[in-house]
């Protein structure tokens, strides 16, 4: 580790973030100097939290480091220096709330990604051998028949003779043209709805207009002709955004190096959440419907209750379930609160179990108005969820239940341990085998068998 990385590490545990508080504590220290999570009263761990959540007083301020803005910038800019990185410092630091510095939560979100790997010495050539390779896919497979057959025939203007417009040949560059314009225009409806009222994607004020929408729509094209097996689905649009945004923000970056790493950073969040928009594995083990099963049962075990509850009333959980686990929650709240919310997600080592939780706790976070209402009402309520349940409360929340389930798992395992093994009593050692030498009846043959025993002088050497 070299001298600056060394200051660095120094520089972090003087503010008391690798050997102070645990990970679980960061949501009320770390973060509360931006203010991103308040404190609150710990929720016992039988009673669920409801609506009156919203009302609890934050913690004592004086039990709470308090940082400046700037300090917390100088953290998790140090962490970023350490050589190696340290992946479990960047998972803490991310899971406390990433501040809103230019280009920092792009750099963390690379890491947590594992687009950028850990020795700073191979950031160069890895990122400059990606963003080669994105620019190549572009070149590959962004077809376009008329620049293909003008550099082919040299100006030729006659090409009927091998392909043209009406070729339904399989390998005819113009059919395959028509039908990548065809998957265009549909990425094109589903990029100028993502997040439209962003003056960031619309500085024009034309939807859809600028080179942020552009380069949304070639990543999402690129990324579904290099998986034909998933294509494009709608709702893709809504992960890479947030992703993109992050990374886009960096003033360090151009245009295209933010667009190459925006693709590889979708393409590796993908290949963690892809089955859920494969249609075959709909009903496997592995798609959305196994995942929408597991949630279920999680509401089952931590509230049963309410589970119940909406089980009387068929509420079944694809009606709201479905939308939260495909887009991971990236529909239910603004830009800001989705970024601080996949700080969380990402930084979570058993991906996406944290994300289990944080659904569990936005149903509990309207738990009396899911137990009076009926069932259309509790249909409306989830899915258009309520703005003023703060995420800062469904984060501690979600924290919570984690930690009671931790707890039930650790009691369960200890349960299930099989009891010690119990030392022999005295008088059972003394009554064994030897027995038969030491207490038999008289005129039995213990004392000839006893002597047989007894070794010999020349036994011994002797």
């Amino acid at each position: 580790m070299d001298g600056l990385a060394m200051q660095d590490m120094s520089h972090l545990e003087d503010l008391d973030l690798l050997d102070g508080p645990s990970l679980e504590d960061e949501l009320s220290g770390t973060a509360a100097a931006e203010g991103s999570l308040a404190g609150t009263e710990e929720e016992s761990a039988d009673a669920p939290a409801v609506d009156s959540a919203q009302s609890t007083p934050p913690a004592d301020e004086d039990s709470v480091p308090r940082q400046t803005y700037r300090e917390r910038v100088q953290v998790y800019e140090a962490a970023l220096n350490i050589d190696p990185i340290d992946r479990k410092v960047i998972e803490k630091l991310s899971f406390a709330g990433i501040p809103d510095a230019p280009g920092l939560r792009g750099r963390y979100w690379k890491i947590l990604l594992h687009y950028l790997p850990r020795k700073h010495e191979y950031w160069e050539e890895e990122l400059a051998k990606n963003r080669k390779t994105y620019r190549d896919w572009i070149q590959e497979l962004i077809l376009d028949p008329h620049e293909k057959y003008t550099s082919r025939n040299e100006g030729a203007e006659d090409v009927s003779s091998f392909d043209h417009p009406l070729s339904m040949s399989d390998d005819s560059v113009w059919k395959q043209y028509f039908a990548d314009r065809e998957m265009m225009e549909e990425i094109d409806k589903d990029v100028r709805r993502t997040f439209p009222h962003l003056h960031f994607f619309n500085k024009d004020g034309e939807v859809g207009s600028t080179r942020h929408h552009e380069s949304l729509r070639r990543i999402l094209f690129i990324y579904a002709k290099l998986n034909p097996g998933i294509c494009y689905v709608q709702g893709m649009n809504e992960l890479l955004g947030p992703i993109y945004y992050s990374i886009a923000l960096d003033p360090t970056l151009d245009a295209d190096a933010a667009e190459a790493d925006g693709f590889h950073c979708f393409k590796n969040l993908m290949a963690e959440v892809r089955d859920n928009f494969c249609k075959t594995l709909d009903h496997s083990e592995l798609g959305i419907t196994a995942n929408m099963r597991i949630l279920n049962q999680l509401v089952k075990r931590m509230d049963k209750a309410l589970w119940q509850h909406l089980e009387e009333q068929s509420l079944n959980p694809q009606f709201y379930s479905f939308r939260w686990i495909t887009l991971l929650l990236s529909q239910e709240f603004d830009l800001p609160e989705v970024l601080r919310l996949w700080d969380c997600l990402l930084a979570d080592p058993s991906r996406f179990e944290f994300f289990r939780f944080c659904c569990v706790a936005m149903l509990q976070c309207v738990r009396d108005r899911l137990m009076a209402n009926d069932f259309a009402t509790n249909l409306k309520l989830l899915q258009s969820y309520p703005p003023e349940i703060e995420l800062t409360t469904i984060l501690r929340v979600a924290n919570d239940l984690r930690e009671r389930y931790r707890e039930e798992e650790a009691a369960k395992k200890e349960a299930a341990k099989p009891p010690p093994p119990q030392p022999a009593p005295a008088e059972a050692e003394r009554t064994g085998f030897f027995s038969f030498f030491t207490s038999s009846p008289a005129g039995s043959d213990a004392p000839r068998a006893a002597a047989m025993l007894r070794p010999t002088s020349s036994e011994y050497g002797g």
